[in-house]
C-alpha cells in the first residue's frame, strides 16, 4: 500500500507542479514587477497583478515539483518487500488521490496568499514612486 500511495502522489504532484509552472514566469521580485508595469507617466495596476500571479504560480510549482521529486526518491530508497511485487494496491491509490486533492487545495490557497502579498508590495512600491 505504501509504495502505491507514494507512486500515485508523486505522479499527481508532478502533474500539478507542471500546470503551475506552465502558467507562470520565472520568479520576479516586487521591484521588478513594479518596473515592468510602470510607464513614464503612470503604472498599469492590472499588469502588476498579473505578474504577481505569475510569480506565485512559479513558487508554488517549484515547491510541488520538489515535493514530488522527494517522494520519488523516498520510494526508490525504501527496501522492496515481497508484497511490493503484487498488483497496485487500490487502498493506496484511493488514499493517494485524496491526499493529492488536499495538497492541490493547499497549493491553490498558498498561491492566493502569495499573490496578495506580492501585489500589495508592488502597489506600495508604485505608489511610493508616484509620490516622489
Amino acid at each position: 500500500m505504501l509504495r502505491s500511495f507514494i507512486q500515485v502522489v508523486a505522479l499527481t504532484l508532478t502533474l500539478f507542479a507542471s500546470v503551475f509552472l506552465v502558467k507562470s514566469s520565472f520568479a520576479l521580485s516586487a521591484k521588478q514587477i513594479a518596473d515592468l508595469s510602470g510607464t513614464y507617466f503612470d503604472y498599469n495596476l492590472q499588469l502588476a497583478k498579473n505578474l504577481s500571479q505569475q510569480q506565485s504560480d512559479t513558487r508554488v510549482g517549484v515547491i510541488l515539483l520538489l515535493l514530488a521529486f522527494t517522494l520519488q526518491m523516498i520510494n526508490l530508497l525504501l527496501p522492496m518487500r515481497v508484497c511490493d511485487f503484487a498488483a497496485v494496491n487500490r487502498e493506496g491509490v484511493i488514499i493517494a488521490i485524496i491526499f493529492s486533492i488536499i495538497v492541490l487545495w493547499v497549493s491553490l490557497w498558498l498561491n492566493k496568499i502569495l499573490t496578495k502579498i506580492t501585489s500589495k508590495n508592488v502597489e506600495n512600491i508604485l505608489s511610493q514612486e508616484r509620490n516622489k
